[in-house]
Order: C-alpha cells, then structure tokens, then sequence
C-alpha cells in the first residue's frame, strides 16, 4: 500500500511540474535589439523611463537604515517583529547592504554609452547623455551614503572585460563622493531645463549636487563642496522656478501632485 501512495504521489508531482512549465513560461519569444531600443528619441526614452523606478527607490525607504549598521537599533522598519535587533549576527552571505547595484549602473552606462551612438539629433543626445549621468550619480550617492564605499563602474562590461571584473572599491569615502559629485555636475550642466512631472531636469541634478556636495563636506572637510552646495542650491533658488508651498500637506495629495515646490516626486496610483 505505501508502494501506490509513493507512486500516486510521484504522479501527481510530475503533473504539477510539467503544468507548472506552462504556466511559469511567460518570458517573450523575442527581445529588443539593439537598433530598436535605441534607434528613436521615443524608445530611448522608454528605456531611460523604465530606469528611474529603481532608482528612486533607493530614496524612498531609508527609515531602515538603522539596521544596516552593527547599532542595529529596532525600528519597524527593520522588519523584525520580535525585537531582537542583534543585526550583526544574522548577517549571512546573501546579506546585500547596498552592494547589489551592478544590474542598475549598468542600465545608466547603456543609457550613457548607447545615445552617444545613436542617431538622434546632438541637442537631444546630449540632454539625454546627462540624464543617464544624473541616475548614476544618484546610484553612487545611495552608495555612498549607505555604505561609504563601492565599486565604481562606469561603463558597459562585457563578458570579455576581465580586468574591468576586478575593479577595486574606492579606497575610501572622499573617492566615493568624487564619482558622485562629478556625474551630478555634468548632469547640471548638460541636462534639458523641460519640467515633467516624475522626471528630472537640469535643476533637478542642482538639487541634488547641492544636497550631495554638503554631505561630502561633512565627511571630507573639504571647501570646494561648500562653494558648489552653495552655487547650485542658489541657482535652483533664483532661476528654477520653484517656490515653497503654500499648503504642505497638499504636496502628499493628488491635487498638489504638480505643486510648485516639487523638484522631483514619484508618482502612484490612488488604486
């Protein structure tokens, strides 16, 4: 009798899988080459699009970063509902801690490398270039700012570049801020001035520089940074055309979802 059961079972087992291959083969038949993705100023901005969802994501869940550190002060954020907040010891070989972020550089060198091949016109190309420095160097700012250093890639791999696999860490803080800073200037400089809502312009990456170069300073003593925090934060305030609310609240609402004090906002859905 156990014989049957364990062969009932295997049966059953086997449909599931062989049910489970149908319903789970949901990938598409084809993929975007090259040519298409990046042949019409309409695809590339699809892709740069598609971008900014991860990437803006890595600034709108910070209230764990407590538990990143060996503090591992508990919060409810950290997601521990037992309040044990021994974090260092349940650090395990998956543990991220902001490392993984190989997949998201490399969609902003694609955006980078890639328009520069395309054949869109060179006003554009060179709006969009900074725009793809703009996502990385907000990449390497969450980097940064989580966990101080990082491996700086900026460009393309292929599976060819071998030494490129062995890019080193930046040896220290002051590196790190430096890939930071020097992608959100060019981002400052060369970025379109257009404003629409959930995408960033050139005083958007102001923004951004000025919020970046004053962390720098903090942790580099460096005074460069004060002057560039304090340059762009004063072109934002003089010439980008924002001005503070007159109802706070309303920002976090849809009706002040185009409210004149938003620089750069991610949007969703009421349902």
């Amino acid at each position: 009798m156990n014989k049957y059961k364990k062969y009932t079972l295997f049966c059953i087992l086997g449909a599931t899988l062989f049910a489970s291959c149908d319903v789970m083969d949901t990938s598409p038949k084809t993929t975007f080459d090259d040519v298409v993705v990046w042949g019409s100023k309409t695809s590339i901005d699809g892709f740069i699009l598609g971008t900014y969802p991860n990437v803006l994501g890595n600034y709108t869940a910070i209230a764990d970063w407590e538990s990143r550190t060996p503090n591992g002060v508990y919060n409810d954020a950290a997601g521990d509902p037992t309040g044990a907040v021994e974090t260092e010891t349940k650090i395990t070989s998956g543990s991220d801690f902001g490392f993984d972020k190989f997949s998201l550089l490399r969609r902003c060198n694609l955006i980078i490398e890639n328009v520069a091949k395309s054949e869109i016109n060179d006003s554009e190309k060179k709006e969009l270039i900074a725009e793809g420095h703009f996502l990385r160097g907000l990449v390497f700012f969450a980097q940064a700012r989580t966990i101080g250093r990082f491996v700086p890639i900026t460009k393309v791999l292929s599976k060819d570049d071998t030494e490129e696999f062995k890019t080193l860490m930046t040896k220290d803080v002051a590196e790190s801020y430096s890939y930071v800073i020097a992608d959100l200037q060019k981002a400052a400089l060369e970025m379109s001035e257009k404003k629409m809502a959930g995408r960033a312009n050139r005083f958007t990456a102001l923004a951004y520089l000025s919020r970046a170069a004053l962390q720098a300073y903090a942790y580099t003593k460096d005074d460069q940074y004060l002057t560039i925090s304090k340059n762009a934060a004063e072109e934002v305030i003089n010439k980008g055309g924002y001005t503070l609310s007159q109802d706070y609240k309303n920002m976090f609402l849809e009706p002040g979802a185009n409210d004149a004090e938003i620089i750069l906002a991610r949007y969703y859905l009421d349902q």
